[in-house]
C-alpha cells in the first residue's frame, strides 16, 4: 500500500508563508521544504501560520521539527479522537496556539483534561503565549 500526503506553502504578498501540512509526517515535510528550496538543508524557516501535521500527533513530528519551522501561529485541527492533539512544548513564548475545537467539544474528554492540565502548568511556569479555541482567546 502506498501512503501519500500533500503539503503546501502559501506566501501572500508582503507576508511570511503559511504551511498547510495535511497528513505529511514531519520528517517528510522538512525534506520536501529542503528539496523545493524553501528551506536550506538543516536550516530553519520562519512562517506566520503552521497547521500542525496529522492532527497535532507527536507520533508524526519530532521536537526538532518545531525548532526548524518557527511560526507565530500554530493551528491544531483535532477533537481528541485517537488521543490527538499532543501539545508541543516550545522554548519561546511569542506564539499563539489555535484549536479548531473547543475543549468541551472534544470527543475524548480525557485528552481535553490533559490539555487543560498542560496549559495550567504552563501558566504556573510564567509562560505567556496565547491559546485560542474557535474565536475565544486565552492569554497565559
Amino acid at each position: 500500500m502506498k501512503i501519500s500526503a500533500a503539503a503546501m506553502t502559501i506566501t501572500p504578498r508582503m507576508r511570511s508563508p503559511i504551511l498547510l501540512t495535511g497528513d505529511a509526517r514531519g520528517d517528510h515535510t522538512l525534506t520536501g521544504l529542503e528539496k523545493c528550496g524553501a528551506m536550506k538543508k538543516g536550516g530553519t524557516m520562519k512562517i506566520d501560520i503552521l497547521k500542525l501535521p496529522h492532527h497535532g500527533s507527536d507520533r508524526d513530528v519530532d521536537h526538532d521539527y518545531f525548532e526548524r519551522i518557527i511560526a507565530d501561529h500554530y493551528v491544531i485541527s483535532a477533537n481528541g479522537k485517537y488521543s490527538n492533539p499532543d501539545i508541543p512544548s516550545k522554548g519561546d513564548d511569542d506564539f499563539t496556539i489555535h484549536f479548531t475545537y473547543a475543549l468541551d467539544d472534544f470527543s475524548d474528554q480525557k485528552v481535553a483534561k490533559e490539555i487543560k492540565t498542560f496549559l495550567a502548568k504552563e501558566k504556573k511556569k510564567g509562560r505567556k503565549y496565547e491559546t485560542a479555541f474557535g474565536n475565544v482567546r486565552i492569554a497565559l
